[in-house]
């Protein structure tokens, strides 16, 4: 569905001057809204224009069909340290699916503290709020937090993904699916290398 997007040119160049600017926004609720924001880049998806962007501290992804305004400030960008477009992205794009439908599978996980402050960009700021209600860390500073997601196969690669910095407390199935796919990669390398 090739949606109007009025605004595009005007985002793209924003994106490339690299400027803070003022946006008017029709929310999914119909509701406007009017904010400044730091634009990152732009990625379609599908036929839909999408605008990432850094919306009161928080990594968000804008519709560009629903821009009603934009105004280009006198301010340059500022861009979060380390940002990847593709790989927030591909993150993202698997977080909208999995809120979009219903969740079919919860797993417990202790997180590394060296992953806590990166979550939120991984999978999205609702992250901010899970981790705020987390129980206090550990003594090795982990955190313990619910995470959700459409399947079982689903949570083993995205866990799996983070190797040693994330650890499933529960389900057991979940934490012996991980041991045991891992294990299987460690023995596919040994019988290559003899």
């Amino acid at each position: 569905s090739n949606e109007p997007v009025p605004f595009l040119q005007v985002l793209q160049d924003a994106v490339w001057r690299d400027r803070k600017i003022l946006l008017t926004y029709r929310k999914s609720n119909s509701e406007m809204t009017e904010r400044v924001v730091d634009p990152l880049g732009l990625v379609a998806k599908a036929g839909i224009w999408y605008m990432v962007a850094v919306s009161h501290g928080d990594l968000r992804v804008f519709r560009v069909s629903r821009v009603r305004d934009v105004v280009l400030l006198d301010e340059p960008c500022e861009r979060p340290e380390n940002f990847d477009l593709e790989h927030f992205w591909a993150h993202w794009s698997i977080e909208f699916q999995e809120l979009t439908k219903v969740p079919l599978y919860t797993a417990t996980v202790r997180v590394s503290p060296v992953l806590v402050p990166v979550l939120p960009q991984l999978r999205g700021e609702h992250m901010h709020r899970l981790i705020e209600s987390a129980p206090p860390p550990d003594a090795e500073g982990w955190i313990t937090i619910p995470l959700e997601f459409g399947s079982f196969e689903h949570a083993r690669g995205y866990i799996l993904s983070f190797g040693p910095m994330v650890e499933v407390l529960e389900p057991q199935e979940l934490r012996e699916g991980v041991k045991q796919f891992a294990l299987g990669i460690v023995e596919f390398y040994r019988e290559r290398d003899g």
